[in-house]
């Protein structure tokens, strides 16, 4: 003989009942036939079994849920690597363009990288320490240009070129009056004298 639930719960079953409503329903059922107990305890059996599968499906969605959920965070490790890489590179390429424009300023090679890295970094205090370099050594520079392109002084006794009043006394009039353009205090200092 085949017992369905429906047929053995008779007016207390309903569609969609859940598992923990039918054993609730079939433990208020009184049953005294032995055939019946056996019916029900399997139909218990079954609940279980039914149960356990269930619980087993579980388990195996969670698997591959977590499988899933393992695959996203490598996705989104991977992509934030290529974030990672994509900023360094922009990062070097904003690099070599500030790099480029204070090589264009006179920079040294050295200073111009140092510099330009602490201008994509935000660096402050590390720009203005290299401006205040370049700048200082770019004076120097000049310095050493002037001195180079400077002629010396011509042999002999410095003092031999001196204007003293014997020589002035000596000079013609031309010689005076490019004495009193060139230098107006000396030739006043001479012509005060005199008078």
């Amino acid at each position: 003989m085949k017992v369905s639930i429906k047929s053995l719960l008779g007016d207390k079953y309903r569609d969609g009942m859940t598992i923990d409503e039918i054993e609730t329903a079939i433990a208020e059922i009184d049953l005294h036939d032995d055939e019946d107990v056996r019916t029900i305890e399997k139909l218990k059996n079954s609940v279980s079994k039914g149960n356990a599968e269930a619980g087993e499906w579980k388990r195996k969605y969670q698997a591959t849920l977590s499988e899933q959920e393992r695959q996203d965070a490598e996705k989104a490790e991977e992509l934030q690597k290529l974030k990672d890489e994509l900023a360094g590179f922009r990062k070097s390429a904003q690099i070599a363009e500030y790099k480029a424009q204070l090589l264009a300023l006179g920079y040294s090679d050295e200073l111009a990288t140092k510099t330009a890295t602490a201008m994509a970094d935000g660096d402050a205090e590390t720009v203005f320490a290299g401006q205040k370099e370049a700048f200082s050594a770019m004076l120097d520079a000049e310095k050493k240009k002037m001195l180079k392109e400077t002629p010396a002084p011509p042999p002999g006794d410095p003092s031999s070129t001196a204007m003293t009043k014997e020589k002035f006394d000596k000079l013609g009039y031309d010689e005076r009056v490019k004495l009193a353009t060139e230098n107006p205090t000396l030739y006043k200092q001479f012509t005060q004298e005199t008078e």
